[in-house]
């Protein structure tokens, strides 16, 4: 029989804590999503390849949401000049120093008014906009020969072009065809699919591209529907809401914006297609996390009102 001295006990019991902690650990990593809370904002760490984090950034009046998943990051839009000194804190507070593909989905100061600024603060590998030719304003045409004295990486969107977070992948499906002079309809439409789940994304596009998608017999159906144009009564007609057939709705918009986004009509037909909405100007931040059949979110969900009524009970 082995004799053990005290030392040599104590030694052998931290061994045996260790290892049972780090196959604990092990344990947690393969069942959940690892997420750090900071307030009310959560984190899931993005080399996980088990789950896409999917942030929707309370803004204001504008559309900035965040794609994380196997380590890498894509970006679609970033609000208004206003926007970026928040965005840049979200990237302080979780570590992040490069984005690998940035969206920009159409050229309106509160999708792309912050873009100048932010290619000064941080690494952007590749940027995807659609090619504007009408009503193009002097801001914009500003950043686009900024881009191309500083080479960037700048892509034209074009239908079919897919692009991949590790297992999510991020693919272009509309506009079909060339827009009218409405810039929203130049909008970059894409379906961001993770296994099961499915995200569409339409920018400020109007019922006339949701028309040409719904004849187009593309399959849009999909988990969750970033809802266009923060909810205008010119997005979102109930065809195109019944094609998707979304579980939850996304709706980006500020308090008390002069457009009284989201409209009651619009908010109705979420009612009516019973799809649980989740809006920054009721909810703030919203992240999700989501597996490759499931989605959680991390903040209370919001309810139908539209923004006027919102504000009134607010102020109320």
């Amino acid at each position: 029989m082995i004799t053990l001295s005290k030392r040599q006990k104590r030694i052998l019991i931290i061994l045996l804590i260790a290892v049972v902690l780090f196959f604990l650990i092990q344990k947690l990593a393969e069942s959940e999503p690892t997420t750090v809370s900071f307030g009310n904002i959560y984190y899931v760490d993005s080399a996980d390849s088990e789950h896409l984090l999917v942030t929707m950034l309370d803004i204001g009046q504008g559309d900035a949401f965040l794609l994380e998943c196997n380590g890498k990051l894509a970006m679609v839009d970033c609000g208004p000049p206003e926007a970026l000194e928040t965005i840049l804190s979200y990237f302080d507070v979780h570590g992040i120093k490069k984005i690998d593909y940035f969206f920009g989905t159409h050229p309106h100061d509160d999708h792309l008014g912050s873009l100048s600024e932010l290619i000064d603060n941080i690494e952007i590998e590749t940027i995807v906009i659609p090619e504007v030719t009408v009503n193009v304003s002097p801001w914009y045409t500003d950043l686009t020969e900024k881009l191309a004295d500083e080479d960037y990486y700048v892509e034209i969107a074009s239908v079919g072009n897919r692009y991949f977070l590790g297992d999510t992948v991020i693919e272009i499906i509309g506009p079909l065809s060339e827009p009218s002079e409405d810039l929203n309809d130049y909008s970059i439409v894409m379906k961001v699919s993770f296994g099961e789940m499915d995200l569409l994304m339409t920018g400020d596009a109007t019922t006339s591209v949701e028309k040409e998608l719904l004849n187009a017999n593309i399959n849009l159906e999909a988990k969750i529907l970033k809802v266009g144009h923060h909810g205008s009564k010119t997005s979102t007609s109930a065809k195109f809401l019944k094609a998707v057939n979304p579980d939850y709705a996304l709706i980006s918009c500020k308090v008390g914006n002069r457009y009284k986004h989201p409209t009651k009509e619009v908010m109705d037909r979420l009612f009516e297609n019973n799809v649980t909405v989740y809006r920054t100007d009721e909810c703030g931040t919203v992240h999700l996390i989501i597996t490759k059949t499931d989605v959680t979110f991390c903040v209370e969900e919001g309810d139908y009102l539209s923004g006027p009524e919102l504000e009134e009970k607010l102020n109320g």
